[in-house]
C-alpha cells in the first residue's frame, strides 16, 4: 500500500512537472508566435505600403505613357499629312502638265534671280510656230532653254524591284533622254538669231546625276551626255544652270562695260574735236587781238606825234607873240 501511494505521488509529481514544463513551453511558443505575428504584420504593412507606392507610380507611368501616346498620335497624324503633301508633289512631277509647269516655274525663278528682266524672255516663239520655255539675250543672239524633262522614265528606273526590271527601265530611260535631247536640239536656229547650242534644264539633281554621271553608255558615243554634245545640247541641273546664268550675267556686264567704254571714248573724241575747234578760234582771236594791239600802238604813236606837233606849233606861236611885244 505504501509502495502504491509512493508511486502515485511520484506520478503526480511527474504530471505536475510535465504540466509546468508544458505550460512554460506553450508560453514560449505563444510568445514566439506573437513575435512572428508582429513581424509578419510589419512585413505585410511594409509590403502593402510598397505595393501602394508601386501602384501609384504605375498609374503615373501609365498616365505619362497615355499622354506620350496621344502626342505620338498627333505627330503621326501630322506626318501622314506631310506624307500626303509629298505624294501630291510627286504626282505633280509624274503628271506631264503640272510637271512641265513646275520646271518652267523653277527656270523662271532662276532667271529672275540672276539676270535683268530685259535680258530674257519666257515662251519665246520661232517662225515655225514652235516655242521654247525661255531665251536669254546675249548681244544680238539668243540662248534657248528647255525645262520640260520627262521624269516618268526615271521614276520607273528608281522603282525597279529586280535586276531585269532595272535593265528594262534603264533602256527606256536612255531612250527618253535621247529623244528629249533631239527635241531640244530643234531650238537651235542660228538663222533666227540663236546661238549654236541650246540648254536642256533638268529640274532635279538626282536625275541630272543619273544622266551625266552614272549613265556612261554601253559603247563609245552612246552615253546621254555624248549624244547631247553631238546635238549641240548642254544638259544642266539647278546648280549648273545657275553657274551658266552667272557666266552669262558676267558676259552681259562685260558687254555693258565695253559699250559704255565705247560711248565714253566717242564722247572724249567729240570733246577733243570741240577743244581743237575752240583752240583754233582762240588762235584766230589771239591773232586779231595782236593785230588790234599793233594798230592801237601805231595809232597811239601817231597821236603822240600829232600832239607833239600841236605842242610845238603852240609854243612857236607864243614865242612869235612875245617877240612882237
Amino acid at each position: 500500500m505504501d509502495v502504491g501511494i509512493g508511486i502515485a505521488l511520484a506520478v503526480a509529481v511527474l504530471v505536475v512537472v510535465a504540466g509546468v514544463v508544458l505550460f512554460s513551453r506553450l508560453t514560449q511558443i505563444d510568445k514566439t508566435v506573437s513575435a512572428s505575428e508582429g513581424r509578419l504584420r510589419s512585413t505585410l504593412d511594409t509590403l502593402q505600403s510598397d505595393l501602394s507606392q508601386v501602384t501609384t507610380s504605375s498609374q503615373q507611368s501609365l498616365t505619362q505613357v497615355n499622354e506620350r501616346l496621344g502626342a505620338l498620335g498627333e505627330s503621326n497624324a501630322r506626318l501622314l499629312e506631310e506624307t500626303g503633301k509629298l505624294g501630291e508633289l510627286r504626282e505633280a512631277f509624274r503628271v506631264p502638265g503640272p510637271r512641265g509647269g513646275f520646271g518652267e516655274l523653277l527656270l523662271e525663278n532662276a532667271l529672275r534671280d540672276v539676270l535683268p528682266a530685259d535680258q530674257y524672255t519666257i515662251q519665246h516663239s520661232f517662225a515655225d510656230g514652235s516655242r521654247v520655255d525661255a531665251a536669254v539675250k546675249i548681244g544680238k543672239r539668243l540662248v534657248p532653254i528647255d525645262s520640260k524633262f520627262p521624269t516618268a522614265a526615271f521614276d520607273e528606273l528608281a522603282a525597279a524591284a529586280n535586276e531585269d526590271d532595272r535593265r528594262r527601265a534603264r533602256r527606256a530611260f536612255l531612250r527618253a533622254v535621247r529623244g528629249h535631247v533631239d527635241a531640244v536640239a530643234t531650238y537651235v536656229k542660228p538663222d533666227e538669231g540663236t546661238v549654236d547650242y541650246a540648254l536642256m534644264y533638268v529640274p532635279a539633281e538626282n536625275v541630272f546625276q543619273q544622266i551625266v554621271v552614272r549613265e556612261r553608255g554601253d559603247e563609245a558615243g552612246s552615253a546621254p551626255a555624248d549624244h547631247a554634245r553631238s546635238r549641240s545640247v548642254i544638259i544642266t541641273s539647278p546648280n549648273t544652270l545657275y553657274l551658266y546664268l552667272q557666266t552669262i550675267a558676267t558676259a552681259l556686264r562685260g558687254f555693258a562695260i565695253e559699250r559704255h567704254a565705247r560711248e565714253i571714248g566717242d564722247q572724249v573724241a567729240r570733246l577733243a574735236r570741240d577743244l581743237s575747234r575752240v583752240l583754233g578760234e582762240s588762235a584766230k582771236l589771239g591773232g586779231h587781238l595782236r593785230h588790234a594791239r599793233s594798230k592801237y600802238d601805231e595809232i597811239n604813236r601817231d597821236l603822240h606825234r600829232f600832239h607833239q606837233r600841236l605842242s610845238d606849233a603852240g609854243q612857236g606861236a607864243d614865242d612869235h607873240e612875245t617877240r612882237k611885244d
